[in-house]
């Protein structure tokens, strides 16, 4: 089995060799992944509520239920990641390297549940920033919209759309975004170049693809930071964990503040946002320092697991 092909893991044998065909890979799933999101997933979410509603009903935001949303979510990002699966088996890429389904160090699995718990404080205090001082955005996205989705409709509703939040975006977009389009864009440059490229291109596009005025500019230190746990690992699960933390921790104290009427009003203050980047940076560094060595990139390959 070839151990020198430009762009490809020793341990595999791709049927199209050179880093091109890491960049042709990585725009084909990019349009592949947009058109799976919005196509995909909007028409099967317009159908939920067209059902629900009707034609007329369907166009209202307002009509918008938990059930509907996670049938958004989850055909959109599913025929995603389904269709660059198809991509990967085409290419001979493994499916380990294509979804960095590796081991992870230990380090970084432990540092990303306690990542999780307080990297959303400095989103949200950005968040709070942006809406202070364009107050017109702030009953207008996903922020305003997620909190009645959990508290409003059936059971079943909002059973579904804890389940979109807590396990389907850590899940699906991790694979999606960390997993897919990070390995095919760190074909495209040799060793940590590509690793990289990877980080910075993954991270904006995860948070466009969040399509929030408000919401997508305070995610991309959480961007970073997951993107930080993929490239320090070299595995996709660290980010999975973190993921998973940040969204059950954000969904319950929602919950809980919705329940018990606590007052929503009051901003995140500037020591608390400040706080929680300090302690995001802090485990940052502790990743690095407990990365996978030699780093796992598609020259070099680590078989033993931390």
């Amino acid at each position: 089995m070839p151990h020198n092909l430009a762009g490809a893991w020793p341990d595999e044998d791709p049927r199209v060799t050179g880093r091109w065909v890491g960049l042709v890979a990585a725009i084909v799933m990019s349009v592949v992944g947009g058109a799976s999101i919005l196509c995909v997933g909007g028409l099967l979410g317009a159908m939920v509520l067209i059902i629900r509603h009707g034609m007329a009903g369907a166009a209202d935001i307002a009509n918008l239920s938990g059930d509907a949303m996670a049938v958004t979510f989850f055909g959109g990002f599913g025929t995603f990641a389904l269709l660059g699966l198809g991509i990967v088996v085409a290419l001979g890429w493994r499916i380990s390297h294509g979804f960095a389904l590796r081991g992870s160090p230990i380090v970084p699995l432990i540092l990303a549940v306690l990542g999780g718990l307080f990297v959303g404080v400095f989103p949200g205090w950005i968040a709070d920033q942006i809406m202070q001082q364009f107050p017109e955005l702030a009953n207008s996205g996903t922020l305003e919209l997620i909190p009645r989705l959990m508290m409003d409709g059936s059971l079943f509703e909002r059973g579904m759309t804890l389940a979109t939040i807590v396990i389907g975006a850590p899940l699906l977009e991790e694979l999606c975004f960390r997993g897919l389009l990070w390995g095919a864009i760190e074909r495209i440059a040799p060793g940590q170049a590509g690793q990289a490229l990877a980080f910075v291109f993954t991270s904006l596009a995860f948070v466009i693809a969040h399509a929030d005025p408000v919401q997508s500019p305070a995610l991309l230190p959480t961007a970073f930071f997951l993107g930080w746990l993929r490239w320090s690992s070299g595995s996709i699960y660290p980010s999975i964990l973190a993921h998973f933390v940040n969204n059950s921790l954000a969904a319950g104290l929602t919950i809980l503040a919705l329940t018990y009427q606590w007052d929503s009003s009051s901003s995140t203050p500037a020591w608390l946002g400040g706080l929680g980047l300090g302690l995001t940076v802090l485990v940052a560094v502790g990743v690095w320092a407990g990365r996978r060595k030699p780093a796992a990139t598609p020259e070099t390959i680590v078989l033993a697991r931390g």
